[in-house]
């Protein structure tokens, strides 16, 4: 059966990328650049009938805005599914996801979403999303992003309440300065002095050594 090129694209974001994006988002094991490499070639050789590829891959796959043919990029659809479990992780909101999937965390989420270096111990889920997240994480943030909470990221996570979990965007100035403790204060941010003063030093570790991305 004769099918169009733009017909074999659609055939395959009707058919296989739903199949695909649900095995992403319920299965979130880790996968390597070898898989999608071999699910791209599998792809391109639907897409050209086994014939000589006419058309790059990479424009097949950009965005129809910019002239290309938004043919699904695999690994991108993969990384955004993984990244559904992920936000929890980071916005710190869904108290009994966080207590279900942290339960034998000795340090909290933050700790492990910046510091590539902290074992991921016996979790499995936890591992694979993990090692995900580092690979997104080199692409896209050079400096720590001010939703990092150092206070959620330096403590045994489940004894804290949520709301007290600082962010660096609520305790930095527009400098990117670290606020005085009254200026918190003042903003109805309630920290103890022993706190505190764990969040400065972490806060002069961070800066020296990485550098805050702080968007004016």
């Amino acid at each position: 059966m004769q099918i169009s090129l733009l017909g074999r694209i659609a055939t395959i974001k009707m058919n296989v990328l739903p199949k695909l994006l649900y095995l992403f988002q319920t299965i979130p094991i880790y996968l390597n650049r070898k898989f999608f490499k071999g699910l791209d070639k599998i792809t391109m050789k639907f897409i050209w009938a086994g014939k000589k590829a006419r058309i790059k891959k990479t424009y097949l796959q950009d965005n129809k805005s910019r002239g290309g043919f938004g043919l699904p990029a695999w690994q991108t659809y993969y990384r955004g599914a993984s990244l559904v479990w992920i936000k929890d992780w980071i916005k710190l909101e869904n108290k009994r996801v966080l207590i279900l999937e942290g339960h034998d965390l000795q340090i909290g989420w933050h700790a492990f979403l910046w510091n590539p270096n902290l074992k991921i111990q016996r979790y499995t889920l936890r591992k694979s999303l993990i090692k995900i997240w580092l690979g997104i994480r080199n692409n896209h943030y050079i400096k720590i992003p001010t939703w990092l909470s150092t206070m959620e990221a330096m403590f045994y996570p489940n004894t804290m309440d949520i709301s007290k979990k600082l962010k660096y965007h609520q305790i930095l100035n527009k400098e990117g300065k670290l606020k005085s403790i009254y200026e918190l204060e003042a903003q109805g941010l309630l920290i103890d002095q022993w706190s505190y003063l764990q969040v400065a030093i972490k806060y002069d570790r961070d800066a020296k050594q990485f550098g805050l991305e702080i968007k004016n």
